[in-house]
């Protein structure tokens, strides 16, 4: 049965960060990242779930994503009224996708922090099979070609969640040489918020892979804490040596 992990962290605070979980994440590996923001005043709530949200069957996939979103918003509205108007987003790999889902459905999320992210979850899957051996094999076997998926995961796309979500600010981390999320997409989501009036600040990794550059920017602490916690500002790309 697919299942939820949540754990929390600072209780007692006004401002509030959900973590969500890259593929594969456990509540463990993301422990100091709740203490760290905790340390900093910020009530904190990690997500993470099962390896298998993600399968061959697309309506399963959007159903298991959708579940997780709507357990995440059901934790935010149960957060005390004065609590509620200061939530922020902060998505690791595929939870860059949940994360860009919520904001469907709450209007006023502060900030969202997105590391790693792309446009499309249909364009980035079919444009891989490294992770799950024979995953795209699987979908063409089952009759689901490229724009079939892209049809069904509409509702999975960070870009159509994000473009008209309301969201005051973005802190974006890219990474040219991540083998998982195709740069040229990473590209796409930034020029698409940049186009919607979206403020963005994007930090782009020129040296590591998908893997080692989500570690490098949840290691380099000052740069998501600054982040949230100053006022919102339209920042430039910036390369991260």
């Amino acid at each position: 049965m697919f299942s939820i992990q949540i754990k929390e962290y600072g209780k007692s605070y006004q401002k509030t960060v959900i973590i969500l979980g890259g593929w594969k994440t456990t509540q463990l590996q993301l422990w100091i990242l709740g203490q760290l923001l905790s340390s900093y005043h910020f009530k904190t709530i990690i997500f993470t779930w099962d390896a298998d949200i993600l399968t061959s069957d697309p309506e399963l996939s959007l159903e298991r994503f959708t579940q997780v979103k709507n357990r995440v918003i059901a934790t935010i509205t149960t957060l005390p009224q004065s609590q509620q108007k200061h939530v922020s987003l902060f998505g690791i790999s595929q939870g860059t996708i949940i994360a860009a889902m919520i904001t469907q459905d709450i209007k006023g999320i502060e900030k969202i922090i997105l590391n790693l992210s792309g446009s499309d979850l249909a364009e980035i899957i079919w444009s891989w099979d490294k992770s799950i051996k024979g995953f795209k094999k699987q979908m063409l076997r089952k009759g689901v070609t490229l724009p079939k998926l892209k049809k069904i995961w509409s509702p999975l796309s960070p870009l159509n969640n994000l473009k008209d979500s309301g969201v005051k600010d973005i802190l974006l981390y890219m990474a040219v040489h991540d083998e998982l999320i195709p740069y040229n997409l990473q590209e796409d989501l930034l020029k698409g918020l940049q186009a919607n009036n979206i403020s963005v600040e994007a930090l782009v990794n020129e040296r590591h892979s998908h893997l080692k550059s989500a570690i490098v920017n949840l290691l380099r602490f000052p740069v998501y804490i600054n982040f949230l916690r100053r006022p919102s500002n339209v920042r430039h790309p910036k390369k991260l040596k």
